[in-house]
Formats: structure tokens, C-alpha cells, sequence
């Protein structure tokens, strides 16, 4: 009998644990400054071909205004059984705040809902975080579009789908409502808009000349007959996802390099100046160290930066080789060099 009941138990947690495949939701309780306590649901599509020990790709999908996470996620279902994004895709999906605020408006009360549910999604299933690309239509492509020029490092590409920018004057970052386009030689963007979106067409060709004006390696698609809703079949989103594909190994390593640190004068005679690239300013925490070629830790500071340099007296050091290590909450970068007196 005590057998029996630990099996029935066992069975109880596998089936608890299980993942699920098809259409799932996880509530999660979310907090920013502004809005605490939120309540939220995180959805998720998965093929019924789900197998936990191949890694998937993630594609974030931000439904537009007056639709909903589980109707839209069912709808691009079809793509986590084509082979457009390769065998293993899982789609993703978070709730819109009680404002309905298309995910960015009011300012502050869905920061961070997209890292949340990439993190719900590592819980339940076998995530490859290389391979997370991030679209939205209508309102939700705005979104998108502002969301991960904000954040390029979280994401592979952007697909677009009829982005719906508030304004023209707010596509070209004339009012408060700001795109961060200079970030969008980072990542491959696909910007598609239908030839009959009389309102979105020339608001999201202002964001298409926006975009080129910075270096942006984006593919910009009219399809033609069709308004404001996603393009129908499978050519685009085959063609988005080779495009993003065929793309972001250069843009990433561009990434990688905006990041980087630089010590100067090389070799020096005492005191050095270490740079930070653009991209690593804007952590707050940023802990520096300068260890001997022995490994040994001969300086350390927190911070101290000041417009991105910061200035160090070793001249109480010997002549040799030394390495400046920088790190953030998120990466970690080095430089050798050389004091020579």
C-alpha cells in the first residue's frame, strides 16, 4: 500500500512538472517604482514536439491594441511547427499593464516585463538566451522597436510588423516619446507596413529613414495589398528571419566591441587613463581592478568614473605587464598593458 501511494505521489509531481506544450500562461506578481504589486500573466506557445534536451529559440511577440497575449500567441502558432525559425521555436507572450499601455506608455509600468518573462520561460523550458528575437504589431511593434533599440544587447533582431508609431513627429524624435536609432547599427531590423496602411505608411518610412541615417542593417518591406495587420503566408517572416540571421554576427560583434575598454598611454611611465566604451557607461556599478602578470590584485576602486574615464597613479608599481579588468552586472572586460619607466 505505502508503495502505491508513493507512486501515485511520484506520478502526482511528475505530471506537475512536466512542461507544457500548446498554449500555457503563468501568473507572475511584478513591480516597478511607479506601479507596484502588478499582476500579471506570462503566455506561452509550445510545439506539441517539445523535447527537453534541445535548446529554442524564443520569439517574443507583442500583441497590438485591443487583442490579447493567448489569441495572439495562437495566432503565429504556425511558426513553432514551420521550419522558418528551424526546428525548435517557442513564442512568448506578457500581459499589458491595467492601463493597456501598449508595453511603454505610461512611462515606467512595464519596465522590465519582457526580462521577467524571458525568466519565467528559462524556468519552464530549455532556453537558448542567443537566440531571442523580438517583434510586435500595431502598438506593439512601437514597442518593440523602442524596446529593443533600448536594449539590443538582450535580443538578436527586431521584426516589425506595422509599427504603430503615435506620430510622424514622433518617429523623427521630435517629441518626448524618444528611439534610441543610433543603437540600431547593434541589431538587424525587419520593418514591414502595408502598401494600404494609409495612416502607418509614411510614419513607418520616417522611421525606415531614420534608422538608415544611423547605420542600421534593416530590411524595409511595403507589402503590397494589405492595411494595418500582419502579412499573411510564410515569405516575410522566412525572409525576416534569414535577413536577422544573415546579420547578426556582425552587428553583435559591433555590439561587443561598443562595450570594450581602452588603457592609455600603452606602454606607459606611470599613470594611466582607462576608457569606457559608450555602451558599459551606463551601469551604475562598475568595479575596476589592475592585477601584476602574476595574478596578483594591485589596485581596485568602485566606481570614480567620471564621463566615462578614469584616472590611476601607479607609479609606485615596477616596470611590466599588467591587465585592467572592468566589470558590470553584465559583462566583463580586459586590457593588457605595459609600465615602462
Amino acid at each position: 500500500m505505502k508503495n502505491l501511494i508513493f507512486f501515485s505521489v511520484f506520478l502526482f509531481f511528475l505530471k506537475a512538472n512536466a512542461q507544457q506544450t500548446g498554449l500555457s500562461s503563468v501568473p507572475v506578481n511584478f513591480s516597478t517604482s511607479g506601479y507596484p504589486n502588478q499582476s500579471r500573466n506570462i503566455f506561452f506557445y509550445v510545439p506539441s514536439t517539445y523535447n527537453a534536451s534541445q535548446k529554442y529559440k524564443v520569439l517574443i511577440c507583442l500583441h497590438g491594441q485591443g487583442d490579447d497575449p493567448g489569441s495572439y500567441l495562437t495566432a503565429f502558432s504556425a511558426l513553432t511547427t514551420s521550419t522558418i525559425f528551424g526546428p525548435y521555436l517557442i513564442l512568448l507572450s506578457p500581459d499589458e499593464g491595467t492601463s493597456l499601455s501598449g508595453f511603454c506608455d505610461p512611462p515606467g509600468e512595464d519596465d522590465g516585463i519582457l526580462d521577467v518573462a524571458v525568466a519565467e520561460a528559462k524556468k519552464k523550458y530549455n532556453i537558448d538566451t542567443n537566440y531571442i528575437y523580438l517583434s510586435g504589431l500595431s502598438q506593439g511593434g512601437r514597442a518593440a522597436l523602442k524596446i529593443g533599440l533600448d536594449d539590443y544587447k538582450k535580443y538578436r533582431g527586431l521584426m516589425l510588423l506595422t509599427a504603430a508609431c503615435h506620430s510622424y513627429s514622433e518617429a523623427q524624435n521630435l517629441t518626448s516619446f524618444m528611439y534610441n536609432y543610433s543603437n540600431g547599427k547593434y541589431i538587424p531590423v525587419c520593418n514591414e507596413v502595408g502598401a494600404l496602411d494609409n495612416q502607418y505608411l509614411p510614419i513607418d518610412t520616417e522611421v525606415h529613414n531614420q534608422l538608415q541615417a544611423t547605420g542600421t542593417k534593416e530590411q524595409f518591406v511595403v507589402t503590397p495589398n494589405l492595411g494595418h495587420t500582419n502579412p499573411n503566408g510564410s515569405t516575410f517572416y522566412k525572409n525576416c528571419y534569414n535577413f536577422i540571421e544573415g546579420n547578426a554576427t556582425a552587428v553583435n560583434e559591433a555590439a561587443e566591441e561598443s562595450i570594450g575598454i581602452t588603457v592609455y598611454p600603452n606602454p606607459s611611465p606611470g599613470n594611466i587613463l582607462i576608457n569606457l566604451h559608450a555602451d558599459i557607461q551606463e551601469f551604475e556599478h562598475i568595479n575596476t581592478s589592475i592585477y601584476d602578470s602574476q595574478g596578483r590584485k594591485v589596485y581596485s576602486v568602485v566606481n570614480n568614473y567620471l564621463n566615462g574615464i578614469l584616472g590611476v597613479d601607479l607609479n609606485y608599481l615596477p616596470s611590466g605587464f599588467y591587465f585592467a579588468i572592468v566589470s558590470t552586472p553584465h559583462y566583463t572586460r580586459s586590457q593588457k598593458f605595459m609600465l615602462n619607466k
